[in-house]
């Protein structure tokens, strides 16, 4: 080839490469293609263009994609192979059977190095409120209160001969002969003396006095005392209600199998937040004793407090947000799936790694 036919050549070429970098996508087609024209411009449509490579080879421009020369010889740029998917859009709504997930947190009457154990008492600090709602959870989760205290520390127990950080409690009290139809009429006999308290035994108010390790000696301190009552203990299912600082019995809970006492916390206008082995907790606890023995303690909780209260402990709370918004839609999916699935305990789902830390 002569050198100056080399060079329109080769012009030409340069030509097609400029326009591949810089001609719009997507112009209007043109019936002809004109190259080294008088005004040295290429017009029309690039997919009616060819380039040319290093080694010779010629090529169609294309019109979603264009070639460029290199040091490796033509490339192809604008282009990829992976198709993008729209983006997805959700709307609707999603109805589940409960806005309350229960969650076991001390509840295994075996040894475990991950699964916390049944206790024989638990403290509970109220930490923004004032005290506490007395009551029990039926089965489609609606709380039903029974009383009320204003002590921010209490101590639950099992209604058995005990110490306590308080200080000792027996479990036979002086039952006073009168049955009441609501807490505060229950309260008001139980007043009367220094050491009385009220209590809700499977649906019915009652009044007692005092603690002791025995029958005899309940009795001994009726008669010295002259009180008209006689000795009592509750069910292997009853619950004691103290005040954490001296162990005064506050409120005795005895549902049978079918109620487990609940506490509600106070909140006095703010999102209630208690304290509990070292974690603070939203929500309401419930205590039983579902074996006749030590306490189940289960913490009732909004679904979505309990979402905040696993993401944490599932994942580094560092990680991307995309990250985090994906294990909260797993962690109340798996939530929503195991509604009942620890019947056997009382509650949906475990604190620990056999469902979610939490």
């Amino acid at each position: 080839m002569k050198t100056s036919a080399y060079r329109k050549y080769f012009c030409a070429a340069l030509a097609l490469l400029l326009l591949a970098a810089l001609w719009p996508l997507g112009a209007s087609a043109a019936s002809s293609i004109f190259v080294n024209s008088s005004s040295d411009t290429l017009s029309g449509d690039l997919n009616s263009a060819y380039a040319i490579g290093a080694d010779g080879t010629v090529s169609r421009l294309g019109n979603t994609y264009a070639y460029v020369m290199s040091s490796r010889g033509l490339e192809m740029i604008g282009y990829t192979d992976t198709v993008i998917p729209p983006k997805l859009t959700v709307s609707g709504t999603v109805s589940i059977r409960y806005d309350k997930v229960r969650v076991g947190l001390y509840y295994y009457d075996g040894e475990s190095s991950i699964r916390n154990p049944t206790l024989d008492s638990a403290n509970l600090e109220n930490s923004v409120g004032s005290g506490y709602l007395f009551g029990y959870y039926d089965s489609e989760r609606n709380f039903h209160e029974l009383g009320s205290t204003d002590v921010r520390s209490l101590t639950m127990a099992i209604d058995k001969n005990i110490d306590l950080s308080g200080g000792h409690i027996g479990c036979y009290h002086i039952l006073l002969p009168d049955s009441f139809g609501d807490f505060a009429s229950a309260s008001a006999a139980a007043a009367q003396y220094p050491d009385g308290f009220p209590a809700w035994y499977e649906g019915t108010y009652r009044a007692l006095v005092g603690n002791y390790d025995s029958a005899a000696d309940a009795a001994a301190d009726a008669a010295a005392r002259g009180i008209n009552g006689a000795a009592y203990s509750a069910s292997s299912r009853c619950v004691v209600v103290t005040r954490t600082s001296d162990a005064k019995i506050l409120f005795e809970f005895d549902g049978g199998s079918a109620r487990s006492l609940a506490l509600s916390p106070r909140g006095n206008g703010s999102k209630t937040i208690t304290w509990f082995k070292g974690y603070k907790y939203y929500g309401d606890f419930e205590y039983s004793r579902r074996t006749g023995d030590k306490l189940t303690v289960t913490n009732i909780v909004d679904i979505e407090d309990y979402v905040k209260g696993i993401l944490p402990y599932e994942m580094n709370a560092s990680w991307p947000l995309e990250a985090l918004k994906a294990q909260a839609v797993c962690a109340r999916s798996f939530a929503v799936n195991n509604f009942n699935g620890q019947s056997a305990y009382g509650f949906d789902v475990t604190n620990d790694t056999y469902s979610q830390a939490y």
